[in-house]
């Protein structure tokens, strides 16, 4: 398998893939369930009590508000596993996907979406050199993404408050990226308003929305985490895109 070719872009990036994944929204989906493993010394920012994924479960919970779909995500780091055998200063989509075939425990079936996230500790190699711009990767439509510990602490160590940020860089880019993998924007939900920006793909027009295509660059991604942290947002989605969602899930 290969990195899809939208994979990857331009400075801190995460990767948005093309296709949507079958069943987001045509009422057979039960479950979504995310699948976090990390390698030594790449273990993803918690709060102070050791939560994680808080901003994960409230944004993709909201897209899924008023089904019957069980959102499950890890709560605590004590709930994740270490990976001690995965080693290396950079990773190809193949080796990514190699960890996430020894380690994977769900995958995807007709009333299940799952998604394998592992962070590494290196960057991304893209076949061609090693990229220290980018800080996640999702690898076509098999639900395997990889992240890149030390770019989201380089990240994180532009803002403030350095662990929250680190934190909510890592949020942002799961939730950006899983949302394009479950149709957003215009990339298998319909559109119900003109938002989206059709010059920089799959993205929405709103710049205080996740899906705005500057939050995937260095200053952009990091000033709208800082502004996450300082104004305490919840859902990070626009008006625009939330009616999408909630207008596929009437039509089911």
């Amino acid at each position: 398998m290969r990195i899809h070719p939208a994979a990857v872009a331009v400075a801190f990036v995460c990767s948005c893939s093309k296709g949507s994944s079958t069943g987001s929204f045509d009422g057979t989906l039960t479950k979504l369930a995310i699948e976090v493993d990390y390698a030594t010394n790449a273990q993803p920012a918690s709060a102070a009590d050791g939560t994680v994924y808080d901003l994960v479960r409230a944004n993709i919970g909201r897209l899924y508000q008023g089904t019957n779909v069980t959102v499950d995500i890890p709560s605590a780091v004590s709930s994740l596993e270490e990976l001690k055998d995965v080693t290396g200063q950079d990773f190809t989509g193949d080796q990514l996907q190699a960890i996430a075939a020894k380690h994977r425990s769900q995958t995807s079936s007709s009333t299940t979406l799952a998604f394998y996230v592992v962070y590494v500790d290196g960057y991304y190699n893209d076949g061609t050199q090693t990229r220290k711009d980018v800080l996640g990767v999702s690898i076509g439509n098999t639900g395997v993404i990889g992240m890149f510990a030390p770019v989201i602490k380089e990240v994180g160590a532009g803002g403030r408050l350095p662990t929250q940020t680190q934190r909510f860089a890592s949020e942002t880019t799961l939730i950006h990226e899983i949302s394009h993998a479950i149709g957003l924007v215009n990339n298998g939900v319909e559109l119900t308003s003109a938002h989206q920006d059709s010059a920089n793909g799959k993205h929405c027009t709103s710049t205080e929305c996740i899906m705005y295509y500057t939050n995937e660059s260095t200053n952009s991604l990091r000033d709208f985490v800082i502004r996450v942290v300082r104004d305490g947002n919840t859902v990070l989605f626009d008006s625009a895109c939330l009616a999408d969602i909630d207008n596929a899930h009437a039509k089911k």
